[in-house]
Parts: structure tokens; sequence; C-alpha cells
């Protein structure tokens, strides 16, 4: 499956145009402490903020999805005991000698603590299947909740209409509680955020295709079995990253489309710092890139320049847009043709104008300076545009025609 992702990677590459816009400076807020979560887009650098420590599980919309992940970094834990009753749920002590701590992986949203245990299909971890969508509670758990408190857990029935059915209660049955969330309630985001002891759902999420990157306070595995909490970025759905280390970030922007992109959740995740014990302060990766193919399927280079720590929960990157999907030229308004390329004196650019929209052209060097830029205030037909690149420093350059503010053709040259 991997090997057809990347196949996949490379064609995508190939379907894209170079372009390299004004590199944009950002700042995210988690507050001090880490308390919230946010949901970022790249390519207008919309925030969306929520609560990240009064939630216990985040829930999936999906009618198909059977996975919960827990809030780990938080101190939310989930314990899978040697035996747990489901029939006397309210009756029963659940014996917690032997019980075993299950961890959400950060490879996939879908690879959760809940399912950890499953044994393939039809058994799901915490639940079977019944058919037709149902799946019915088969095992207990123990949960240690973002308060502390230690309850079991079951999840009991899953409906294929939307209903989950949560059961909680003390250890020894007492203070039961049933929770039913209606998935379609949340069905224009991916998850739902259950607070148990609260009987509450935080409604946090941006809209499914409205962030790329959700940064916030998680649970890591930092080494082979051991879990520790983190502050980084998970990738939305769809979202695919390529990281590029110990390459100058302004070196990396020119060969983007021969690294490779992967979907992994926790591709950017949180090692683009570390903490110096002998300085007391956060310190940033040197030469560290990320290459994100956002939802639109533009690519953006991303880079952390600083990070404050749990005082502000504060951090700020730069981040420059370096490649955008091709534009089919038989469907342009303006149609562009520029010769001769390679140049060593000038450029000549010719565009067939549909309408008499002005059009405006700018060239930037490969490290997003810009160098020249030209308004022509175009009648319908055929136009020429002459540029004189005599004393030009010799190397790639990009050039990026708009109209009305919209990009239409992205064209490269080289000047010898």
């Amino acid at each position: 499956m991997k090997l057809n992702y990347l196949f996949n990677c490379f064609i995508t590459a190939i379907g894209f145009s170079s372009i390299l816009a004004q590199p944009i400076t950002d700042s995210i807020e988690l507050n001090p402490n880490y308390t919230e979560q946010v949901f970022y887009q790249l390519f207008d650098g919309s925030k969306v903020s929520g609560n990240n420590t009064e939630w216990d599980i985040q829930g999936f919309t999906s009618l198909f999805a059977s996975s919960f992940r827990i809030n780990g970094g938080n101190g939310v834990a989930l314990y899978d005991p040697v035996n747990s009753d489901t029939a006397d749920f309210t009756t029963s002590t659940l014996d917690t000698t032997g019980m075993v701590l299950l961890h959400d992986s950060n490879s996939r949203w879908q690879d959760d603590a809940f399912q950890s245990t499953a044994t393939g299909h039809p058994n799901y971890g915490w639940g079977e299947y019944k058919g037709l969508g149902l799946l019915i509670g088969v095992k207990t758990f123990a949960i240690k909740l973002s308060s502390g408190v230690v309850k079991k857990i079951i999840i009991r029935r899953m409906d294929p209409s939307g209903p989950m059915t949560f059961e909680i209660a003390d250890l020894d049955g007492s203070n039961y509680q049933q929770i039913i969330v209606d998935r379609v309630d949340y069905e224009t985001k991916y998850h739902y955020y259950l607070d148990i002891e609260n009987d509450t759902v935080y409604d946090v999420e941006a809209l499914k295709n409205e962030w790329d990157i959700v940064f916030r306070k998680y649970e890591e595995e930092i080494a082979p079995g051991v879990y520790y909490p983190v502050v980084g970025g998970l990738l939305n759905y769809g979202v695919s990253v390529a990281q590029v280390n110990n390459v100058d970030v302004m070196d990396a922007q020119t060969t983007w489309t021969s690294y490779t992109f992967e979907q992994t959740l926790n591709t950017i995740g949180h090692d683009w710092k570390t903490f110096n014990n002998q300085t007391f302060s956060w310190e940033l990766e040197d030469s560290l890139s990320y290459f994100v193919q956002d939802v639109n399927e533009d690519i953006y280079q991303l880079v952390f320049t600083s990070f404050e720590g749990s005082s502000t929960g504060k951090f700020h990157l730069w981040k420059q847009q370096v490649g955008t999907a091709s534009i089919d030229e038989t469907t342009e308004e303006v149609q562009v043709t520029i010769y001769p390329n390679p140049t060593t004196d000038n450029l000549n650019i010719t565009f067939n104008q549909n309408n008499q929209t002005g059009v405006n052209v700018s060239i930037y060097s490969t490290n997003g300076q810009l160098v020249k830029s030209y308004t022509k205030q175009a009648v319908k037909g055929l136009q020429n545009l002459q540029i004189d690149v005599n004393g030009w420093n010799k190397g790639m350059y990009i050039l990026n025609i708009t109209s009305d503010n919209q990009l239409i053709s992205t064209k490269t040259f080289i000047k010898q």
C-alpha cells in the first residue's frame, strides 16, 4: 500500500506547477500550559481554537468508523483488565489486578487505544460486528479521566444510523451513567470531543476541509514502549508532508518535487524543537523544512522559527507557497507563451487575452524575492510584453500572471 501511495505522490507532483509566493510569518497560540488546540489552514492562515484539556474521548463522526482516541496528552489513560464483566456492569467490581495500559498510535487517526486489542474482523477490540453496520460492546475498560478520576467504561453499541452509546460507572458499578452521542449532529466535522464526567460534547473542530494541521498537546511514543506528553502538529485526512532535514530551507525550495510525501499522522509531530537543559530554553532544528500538500492540493513550505514553551503556549512559523495544481492552459482566460527560454537578454511574453481585465506580471527569484512587477491594462486579443533581463543573475526565475487577484498562469524560465 505504501508503494502505491508513493507512486501516486510522484504522479501528483508532475501535475503541479512551481510557484514562489511571498513568505508569510504567522504564530499559533495554545495558551499557557497548552490548554487549547488550534486547527490551522495554510492557504489563508485561519485558526479555529478549542479546549484541549477537558475532553476524555475523541470520537469519529463517520458512520463507518469504530475508532475512539483518548486525551493521553492531558492525563487520560485507558486500561485493559484481565477479566471484564460486560453483563453485570452495574453490580460487579472491575478487577484492576494486572491491567495493561493501552495507547493510541500516531500513524493514523484510526489507530486508537480502544481498538488496539482487536483480533480482526468481526472483533474490533472494544466491540464485535453484528452485521449491517451494528457493533456491540464486548469489553469493559478502566479509564482514568482528565480530572484524574478512575472509572470503568463500555462502549455498549454503535448504531449504523449514528447514535453511539457509552456506559460509565465507578469501578464497583455505582454512579452509573449512560451517554448517547449522535454522530450525525457533528457530520460537518471529522471528530467530536466527549467530556465523560460532565456528559458534555465539545464541538471545537474546524470544518472538514478548513484545516490542514491541528496543533495541540498529545501523547507520543518517544522511544519503543516509552510514552510522553508532547506538543506538536497532527495532519488532517488527505494532507501529505515531506520532511526535509539538513538542507538549507532556501535550497530545499528548488527541489521540493524530488522529496517523498507521506500521510503519516505525526510527520510534522513534535520533534522540530528540543529543550536545552543547560540553558533551560527551547531550541529549534536548523535546516528543517516541511513541504505540505494541503487540503486544496497546493504545496507550502513550512518552517518553525520559535517556540516559547508552556508559559505562553505560543510559537512562530513562516510559510511559503511553492507549488499549485497545474492550470489547464486550454481553459485559461489568459493563454501564455514565453520565449526564448533560456534567454540571455530579452524575455518575450505573449498572451491571448479573452477579456479586457488588466493583467499583472510578477517575476520571482527561487528564494522568493520579487525581482520585477509589471501591470498591463490589456485589451481583448493577442498581447506582447518584452522584459529586459540584461544584468540579472543567472539561474531560474518564476513568472506569475494574475488577473483580478487570481493566479492565471505560472511559468519558469532560465537566465543564462
